[in-house]
């Protein structure tokens, strides 16, 4: 339920003013006026910031899917009033109830969609709004919006298909770690006599029991280093500029550097046709796509790919010239500026790059996986020699 103050005159031409609480608007000015009240004002309430009600803020999800549902009603042909209103009285979370109440407010004021939009606290990707008025401008408002559920699925699936394709080598990686760790900490010292004892004993018996003891001796220091390594490591993931520093990295690894090339240059031109397509100009569809590029190092050479557009050159050569695609994506778009149809191509090449790259993901996975087998079980493997080793040195000092 959601609370409006209301100034509603009553039959003596009386000012009343009050609070009412319903579902939406519309429902508030029906129970109003069944009331014999006339509405002269109403207006939502917003929910305290910290208090128990305060709304936690959409999911891409939520808003990829409600955004689906208002431009079906405007592909239909349904004016854009009656379309937030309907959002707005559907069963949506009531956060996304009070975004399109508040929407509708601002339409009712007299303010464009996107500017509406633009008022709500959701967080949207940078091209949404220019998408919008370009929509708003070409009187292909559901279109444009079709347009940003798409993108917005994409960019969605990408984070998702990236996340999932690591997980398993992250899995492998953690529990190796932990079993190496429960290796030195429970099984070594029971051979620490073995160390205290014996004088000759070999580099690898000597190295293990060594460090299986201190480990030991030490396991809450270690485990406390190791939950500030991984406290740190997510705190400077959050940091925009590390993270794309350490994108930029990741970009050198064999296998993994070519994946997270193509998905770059795939995201990259996906964006950068749907801007065009909803006839954003060539400058500030150049600006906009490259918010959606995670490398430092490929922003870089796109800034200076903007910086040749504006200057007059052509977008095929000054992005040859920058070295920003392949040869394969300098000609499509060379053939996309001769032919009038660049953003189909931009289109083309993000499918065709889009391909590539999940076909590079299996190569990388089915390498990654292997390897991270191989090198858990090499350190285990140690582990378990050295042990040997040690009983062996063991049974010489019995004898």
């Amino acid at each position: 339920m959601l609370d409006y103050d209301y100034k509603a005159l009553d039959k003596n031409k009386q000012l009343l003013k009050g609070v009412i609480s319903s579902n939406s608007e519309r429902a508030a000015i029906r129970q109003l006026e069944q009331k014999d009240l006339k509405v002269v004002e109403l207006t939502q309430r917003r929910v305290k910031e910290g208090s128990k009600s305060a709304e936690k803020p959409a999911k891409t999800q939520e808003i990829i899917l409600s955004f689906y549902e208002l431009a079906t009603m405007l592909n239909s042909g349904v004016p854009i009033a009656q379309a937030v209103l309907a959002q707005q009285e559907s069963n949506l979370l009531p956060h996304m109830q009070q975004i399109y109440s508040t929407m509708h407010s601002k339409l009712r004021g007299g303010d464009t969609f996107s500017k509406a939009i633009a008022s709500c606290e959701l967080d949207l990707p940078d091209y949404v709004t220019p998408m919008l008025e370009a929509g708003e401008l070409t009187g292909e408002l559901g279109s444009a919006l079709s347009d940003i559920v798409e993108q917005m699925e994409y960019d969605q699936g990408v984070r998702t298909e990236m996340r999932n394709a690591l997980t398993y080598p992250a899995i492998l990686i953690v529990t190796g770690f932990a079993s190496v760790l429960l290796m030195f900490s429970v099984v070594v010292p029971n051979f620490a006599n073995v160390l205290e004892q014996g004088k000759d004993l070999h580099w690898l018996a000597n190295l293990v029991l060594t460090v299986g003891m201190w480990t030991n001796d030490n396991l809450w220091l270690l485990l406390a280093v190791i939950g500030i390594a991984g406290f740190s490591v997510y705190h400077f993931s959050q940091n925009k500029e590390l993270r794309s520093k350490m994108f930029s990295s990741l970009l050198k690894v064999p296998l993994l550097g070519a994946w997270l090339f193509e998905a770059e240059i795939a995201r990259w031109s996906k964006l950068l046709g749907n801007l065009l397509k909803n006839q954003v100009a060539l400058i500030r569809a150049l600006e906009l796509a490259m918010t959606g590029v995670k490398s430092l190092t490929q922003q870089n050479k796109l800034q200076h790919v903007t910086s040749r557009v504006k200057s007059g050159q052509t977008l095929s050569k000054a992005l040859e010239d920058n070295h920003a695609l392949t040869p394969t994506g300098y000609n499509m778009i060379r053939i996309g500026e001769k032919s009038g149809a660049l953003p189909e191509m931009l289109l083309s090449l993000a499918r065709l790059y889009e391909n590539s790259g999940k076909e590079r993901m299996k190569s990388f996975l089915i390498m990654m996986e292997p390897i991270a087998i191989i090198v858990i079980g090499a350190m285990i493997g140690l582990i378990i020699a050295g042990v040997v080793l040690a009983i062996t040195s063991a049974n010489d000092l019995v004898i």
